[in-house]
């Protein structure tokens, strides 16, 4: 838990030191950064209450619950952008979450890191060095 609140803090850090050196900058609608963000943490917010409604009987079902929020907000994300991209890899994390928690139980977590992770990082790798 603590390394995931040091890799927030250290993304967000990261975000917005290379924001200002962004290749591309969208002026057709000025404020479309800070709406995004409020809806993340909007979104994020909602899940801690529904976290509290349904309390999840352990910490795999929480990691589920929250992984397939964040990939409804991808898959959200690319519907308003019109961005496939980011409509699969939103769907296709879900679906291996799903076949993790289900299938893989006792391996969950190191599924999700090597699946979840590296879909997240060759994402990241493909984002850097296409889109330019």
């Amino acid at each position: 838990m603590i390394e995931s609140v040091i890799g927030c803090i250290g993304t967000a850090v990261i975000f917005w030191l290379l924001l200002s050196k962004a290749p591309v900058r969208d002026i057709s609608s000025p404020g479309i950064l800070w709406r995004i963000v409020l809806f993340w943490i909007s979104l994020y917010v909602y899940a801690i209450i529904w976290l509290f409604l349904f309390s999840p009987f352990h910490g795999r079902q929480c990691n589920a619950f929250l992984c397939t929020v964040a990939m409804f907000a991808y898959v959200v994300m690319g519907l308003w952008f019109t961005s496939c991209f980011m409509i699969v890899l939103g769907l296709a994390v879900t679906v291996a979450t799903l076949v993790g928690f289900y299938f893989i139980e006792t391996y969950y977590c190191l599924w999700m890191a090597i699946i979840g992770g590296g879909a997240f990082l060759g994402a990241g790798l493909y984002i850097r060095l296409r889109w330019r």
